[in-house]
């Protein structure tokens, strides 16, 4: 470990595009997907304790984000497989060569929540929409942090390929959705 103190980023400013749709000062606030590994506990004779077997998947991923008044572009992607969710943010770190940088999240999947909270008069109106998300990639200054797709096709956590071993073995290099769907 390096004997280096990092100093935290700070998102400066973020938008969210939905399906193209530049989404500026509609969304304050956006959860990007959690990735959370699926294990199983395995009781090993003449172990002490149990061990945790990865599974090779992973938990479901979601989007959730707040919009601001009853867009109705927004609204009209509800229930649409494969839209495209954009998050582009500027992150700033002090001491940093380049003051600057982009962090980018790529999601592909269905807008398929809308909870709008109670409307009030003089108040502006607040939505809670959750994504079910089928394709996930993360890009920071232009590095691939992380991508994940549900079909099984690719799973890279910085720059590791986690999955192309596996799909050549079963025969399915394009994974499980694609390959059935001759994308």
């Amino acid at each position: 470990m390096s004997g280096l103190m990092r100093i935290p980023e700070t998102l400066v400013d973020f938008q969210l595009f939905l399906d193209g749709y530049g989404a500026m000062g509609e969304v304050p606030s956006v959860t990007l997907p959690a990735i959370t590994e699926i294990f199983e506990s395995v009781d090993l004779p003449g172990a002490a304790t149990a061990q945790k077997q990865f599974m090779g998947m992973f938990e479901e991923m979601e989007c959730e984000f707040t919009l601001l008044g009853l867009n109705p572009y927004t609204l009209g992607l509800f229930g649409e497989d494969d839209k495209l969710f954009t998050f582009r943010a500027a992150s700033s770190q002090r001491d940093r060569p380049i003051p600057v940088l982009p962090i980018v999240a790529y999601m592909t999947g269905r807008l398929y929540a809308l909870e709008t909270e109670e409307i009030q008069k003089k108040a502006m109106t607040r939505s809670r929409c959750r994504i079910d998300v089928r394709h996930y990639k993360l890009v920071h200054s232009g590095v691939v942090m992380c991508e994940i797709a549900a079909d099984g096709s690719v799973v890279k956590f910085g720059g590791r390929d986690m999955r192309s071993l596996i799909n050549a073995a079963i025969g399915n290099p394009a994974g499980i959705i694609n390959g059935i769907l001759g994308g």
